[in-house]
């Protein structure tokens, strides 16, 4: 036996691109630690973010201007042992 649902269903609209496509040429991206590419290792160091995953795949010829930081400028994730105040404690 099937329950009816509360809500009619209700489909969104969608669009259709008129004209001729434009190509992305610059990706601008800010954010903190996620678009930073904390929690995302790179296998030889360092670290990726979505950003350069998006740049790749809108195609060869988009630049990223990447301004995300992460809240303690030039933190590398030390856990405190910088002397900043980046870590537990």
């Amino acid at each position: 036996m099937s329950v009816p649902s509360v809500r009619p269903v209700r489909t969104l609209p969608t669009t259709t691109p008129t004209g001729p496509s434009r190509p992305v040429t610059t990706l601008a991206t800010l954010g903190d630690s996620t678009a930073v590419g904390l929690g995302d290792p790179l296998p030889g160091g360092g670290r990726r973010g979505f950003p350069v995953l998006l740049r790749d795949t809108l195609g060869p010829g988009t630049r990223l201007l990447n301004r995300a930081t992460t809240t303690t400028p030039a933190c590398s994730g030390c856990r405190g042992g910088c002397g900043r105040r980046c870590g537990p404690g």
